[in-house]
């Protein structure tokens, strides 16, 4: 039996950690505060990977196919977490689950280690117990849907854990500060607002390890820095650009007069919560509107008093441990209380946190960390009986797990167009995309809220509450464009786009994407600059007479230039060292992971890429508009077409475009017809030499399938004052019809 319990305990984390995960099991996803957004940012991420960029700081399609910098600023690595899982097999929904699963267990493990790593086996099983039912761990889940905070808790004790092994080793190894420049990278490029908070409790903890060990070598004070610094390198590549251009987006505007933190701020007495099994917000009872649960509170005393009941015990280690522990816990609480507001005031950067509540977290990490002791103390009532310790500590997970999961209300997450639940994979596409845009886009229409729309540019000149509204009132182009005699596509993808445009004058053309540093041009291989267009701040390329051979890009600046070059200096710098070291079987395993990764990248790039030919065609549409070619591709059983617009006078109108496929013998079997880009970029705020590709979700009528559709047509029509379809004429000026007839939609 002694054996069998011995075997069992370090094992038992994973198994106490299994309630946390049941939400899991049911399908679909959850109603949450963000899951949306980490839906689609994860979806638009997978098309721009495929489109041969590594990593892409732009996002071409959100933003109602405007494109944001999201990943400029946002820390990546959740997402591309979710899309590894999608690579693997899973749907996008799956996915974001699976994501969870293995932040759930890894957090839960590497809680045990590190609990393990200062109270022994079984104190590190109370620490993984209390840290995976910490009530905000679970919030995050099922009431925020935070994924890159929830992946955050991950990070937190294996920093911690790390920094103990460097400090109380005879010789610290380079492997473990090579892992804790990793650990920290991750930290910052899993959620950079997290490691904003946690890091400098990092730091004091260290002060109180290298206190708790007395006299330590300078290697042990030295080295857990280098580690840090070494983490700050290899994520300069993310955090560079994201702190340095942060002004050319609204949230570093919004930034400097938001005072909605203050007001956040909880009375001591609003700290905790007044039920005893968990309720989460709106209903969680108090003022604060993640507060700490009364078993959390419970435990922690509990954890106090283990550690005065066995302070003789104790080494010297855990016990200034437990007292940091304290210590920080209590300035986390602090910060999270009213009289921290001059603090909050005076320090700024505290107001990018957005919400005080956040602090959770890493209260959650140090709180956990005093339950650990009381396994200590319990030796001392029960001696070695250890079947009675293991029981008593699966009662107190039990507990936990009931007080922190039994208040969870989820409701299914359903789609804003239809009411539907989320469940299908196929009904994620891009236009559930557009329909999510316009959900939060009427938020901020209707009630506001500062950090809505944070990743439009400043250079977008149109409020946030009509860009993606029909315009009103007069043009506001006063000159007359001169359009080019032609335009003809050539290779397009995700963040890169060839043209060749004839100019019988000089000119110029837009592109349907909000400018932003980083987007470049070249005409017949010579840079020029791109600028933003005065309305919607669209990307702007000057075109001189002649013809010419176009090229739009986003790429570097030089803050992500230089971060790009610190982060690789900082890679082979720790690889060379962990060689040095004689950690080969690591260094092998890091180079393995980059070589897997870069090889499925490929293998996705070759198989699916998102790059496409389209078929080229010249039809101008009274003098307003031309029909530049299309593109299609088929996936999860829908038609996607997109037609490529050309505005060549502005007009006050808004008409509607359509897409119908048949099979060729007049049969239809798809077709849709609506304003441009999903009804969200109406033509009469199309901007003079405005190139925008209409992008159709076309699916089969009845039993028809998309592979029956050989032949599209495409054209354009007014609805007022009466229905109309408008002629069209070709590239000599004849008439064309009134719609455009092809057997061919592009090619990849």
């Amino acid at each position: 039996m002694k054996v069998r319990i011995r075997r069992f305990f370090p094992w038992a984390w994973m198994l106490f950690a299994v309630f946390v995960l049941l939400p899991l099991l049911r399908p679909g996803l959850w109603a949450s505060h963000d899951t949306f957004h980490h839906l689609f940012r994860s979806f638009d991420l997978d098309y721009a990977l495929r489109g041969g960029n590594l990593y892409p700081r732009w996002l071409p399609n959100l933003g109602f196919f405007y494109g944001y910098p999201v990943l400029n600023f946002y820390a990546p690595l959740g997402y591309y977490l979710i899309v590894l899982v999608h690579w693997l097999g899973s749907g996008f929904i799956t996915s974001i689950k699976w994501v969870y699963v293995v932040s759930f267990l890894t957090a839960s493990g590497l809680a045990y280690l590190w609990g393990r790593e200062i109270w022994g086996v079984e104190g590190g099983l109370w620490v993984a117990v209390a840290y995976t039912y910490f009530p905000y761990h679970v919030a995050n889940a099922y009431v925020r849907g935070a994924i890159a905070e929830h992946l955050a808790f991950v990070f937190f004790p294996l920093i911690l854990w790390l920094l103990h092994r460097i400090v109380e080793e005879e010789e610290p190894k380079a492997s473990d500060v090579v892992w804790l420049s990793i650990a920290v990278a991750g930290l910052v490029m899993t959620h950079i607002l997290s490691a904003f908070m946690f890091l400098p409790f990092a730091a004091l903890y260290l002060v109180g390890l290298l206190v708790g060990e007395g006299k330590v070598g300078w290697q042990k004070t030295l080295l857990p820095v280098v580690g840090g610094l070494g983490g700050g390198l290899l994520s300069s590549f993310y955090w560079l650009p994201a702190i340095m251009e942060t002004g050319w987006i609204r949230a570093g505007r919004v930034a400097l007069s938001v005072t909605e933190p203050l007001k956040l701020l909880s009375p001591i007495s609003g700290m905790f919560s007044p039920f005893l099994i968990q309720r989460y917000t709106p209903d969680q009872g108090a003022f604060f509107q993640h507060p700490y649960s009364q078993w959390q509170v419970l435990l922690m005393l509990a954890g106090l008093l283990a550690g005065v009941l066995a302070w003789k015990k104790l080494t010297r280690k855990q016990k200034v441990v437990l007292i940091v522990s304290m210590l920080l816990e209590s300035l986390v609480f602090f910060l999270m209380i009213r009289p921290s507001r001059p603090l909050w005031v005076h320090f700024h950067p505290l107001v990018f946190l957005q919400f005080p509540w956040r602090f959770q977290g890493v209260a959650g990490v140090f709180s956990s960390l005093v339950v650990g002791v009381i396994p200590l103390a319990v030796k001392l009532v029960f001696g070695n009986r250890k079947w009675m310790r293991a029981t008593l500590l699966a009662l107190v997970a039990l507990l936990w797990a009931a007080t922190s999961m039994l208040g969870l209300h989820l409701e299914p997450l359903t789609w804003p167009e239809t009411g539907k639940p989320v469940v299908n994979e196929n009904d994620v596409n891009f236009h559930s995309m557009a329909q999510y845009d316009y959900q939060t886009a009427l938020w901020a229409r209707l009630w506001g809220g500062p950090w809505l729309l944070e990743y439009l540019p400043v250079t977008e000149k149109v409020p946030r509450e009509e860009f993606w509204l029909p315009r009103k009132g007069p043009s506001p182009w006063n000159r007359a464009y001169e359009p080019p005699e032609s335009v003809s596509l050539g290779r397009q993808c995700p963040l890169s786009h060839r043209l060749v445009v004839d100019a019988p004058s000089d000119t110029y053309i837009r592109w349907h994407q909000f400018w932003f540093p980083g987007w470049h041009a070249s005409v017949d291989g010579r840079s020029v600059e791109t600028s933003p267009s005065p309305q919607l701040g669209l990307v702007t390329v000057p075109i001189p007479k002649g013809k010419h051979s176009v090229k739009i890009w986003f790429g570097s600046t030089t803050h992500r230039l230089v971060g790009d070059v610190l982060s690789a200096a900082a890679a082979l710098l720790l690889l060379y060292w962990l060689w040095r070291s004689g950690g080969r079987r690591e260094f092998g395993f890091l180079v393995l992971a980059l070589i897997a990764w870069l090889a499925l990248w490929g293998a996705q790039n070759t198989l699916h890429s998102t790059c496409t030919t389209p078929s080229r065609t010249w039809r101008t549409v009274e003098d307003s508009f031309a029909l530049l070619g299309c593109d299609a591709y088929r996936q999860n059983g829908h038609l996607y077409v997109t037609a490529y617009w050309m505005d060549t006078r502005p007009t006050g109108e808004n008409l509607t475009t359509f897409v119908h496929a048949d099979d060729g013998k007049g049969r239809i079997v798809a077709q849709h017809d609506g304003p441009p880009c999903e009804s969200f970029s109406p033509t009469s705020r199309w901007e003079p030499g405005e190139i925008v590709p209409d992008r159709h979700l076309l699916s089969p009528k009845g039993s028809a399938r998309v592979e029956d559709a050989s032949r599209f047509e495409i054209g354009i029509y007014r609805l007022n004052p009466s229905f109309q379809n408008l002629a069209m004429k070709d590239r000599q000026g004849r008439p064309a019809g009134i719609s455009w007839i092809t057997d061919k939609c592009g090619a990849k």
